[in-house]
């Protein structure tokens, strides 16, 4: 009991002892207490995730579990007409991924780049990988290559945004009930075409010495709104080399963040970022793991 009172990595360094976490520390196993400073140790503040109305609770719940196994900590959500909603996998249970991510909900992209970072540098992935090889005689119809050999043209329905050019999208707004079919009257599904980068990977170098960098994903239907497609500074294409199946955006954004990890762009860095968003989560970890806890805090009156 001593030795879990004491300091540790992360208790008593990264985070100020208090007399109320001396108790709280002893009411979980060593093991659990071992594997909390451990995921806090390995979260990132460097990267974070911003979705754009999302409604599918299949994805919405995916891309939260995703985000909590890369130690994403940021997932920021607009819902300027579609409510990011997911669906817990273990119901109530405290070790839901849900738990340990802070899920930010947005009504406009204004308001969401208010909070973001000023400094960061913004990746889009597009709404479905890419059915033609990323390679320099690529010559189809559906991918052809730009004038800069690193970027293809992906006019098959595949880019995130970039095609409806109508001002009511612009902040992320659209008229639901006159605009049910986005893209129908502005031209998104009938072969938008949106520029992206196949040298994506190499290029995340460039994002190593980045303070931020923020991954946007647009809606699993419409892609990325123009306003904030046009805050991409690079632009993802994941190649399929099946016949017909492709990736959808949650399953691209976890091949991203290993990339990042990688290439050094996904740093464990949230200790050092942001020290008392790690404290208030080390003790609302802990609680959430003991049965005890609650009842402790009531009778001191912590």
């Amino acid at each position: 009991a001593g030795a879990r009172v004491s300091r540790s990595g992360l208790y008593g360094h990264g985070i100020a002892r208090t007399e109320a976490l001396d108790v709280l520390r002893l009411t979980i196993t060593r093991r659990r207490l071992e594997q909390i400073e451990r995921a806090l140790q390995r979260r990132s503040g460097s990267v974070c995730v911003l979705v754009e109305n999302w409604d599918c609770v299949e994805h919405c719940t995916q891309l939260v579990e995703v985000c909590d196994a890369f130690g994403i900590q940021h997932v920021h959500c607009i819902e300027s007409y579609s409510g990011f909603v997911y669906a817990p996998r273990f119901g109530n249970n405290q070790y839901a991924p849900e738990r340990f991510v802070c899920i930010h909900r947005h009504e406009s992209i204004q308001h969401a780049l208010q909070i973001i970072p000023r400094a960061s540098k913004f990746i889009a992935i597009p709404r479905l990988s890419s059915l033609q090889p990323i390679s320099s005689s690529s010559t189809t119809t559906n991918a052809t290559q730009s004038k800069n050999d690193n970027h293809y043209n992906i006019a098959d329905g595949g880019g995130g945004g970039g095609g409806c050019v109508d001002d009511n999208h612009d902040d992320g707004r659209v008229n639901s009930e006159e605009e049910e079919d986005y893209g129908c009257e502005h031209g998104e599904q009938d072969g938008a075409v949106d520029v992206y980068d196949s040298g994506w990977v190499e290029r995340l170098e460039e994002l190593k010495e980045e303070p931020s960098v923020c991954i946007l994903i647009g809606n699993p239907d419409r892609g990325l709104s123009p306003m904030l497609s046009s805050y991409a500074t690079l632009r993802v294409c994941v190649p399929t080399m099946g016949v017909s199946s492709r990736l959808n955006q949650v399953q691209m954004l976890g091949i991203v963040l290993l990339s990042c990890l990688h290439a050094g762009v996904l740093r464990p860095d949230l200790v050092q970022r942001e020290p008392d968003l790690v404290a208030r989560l080390y003790a609302i970890w802990i609680l959430r793991s003991s049965v005890t806890a609650p009842r402790i805090l009531e009778r001191h009156g912590w």
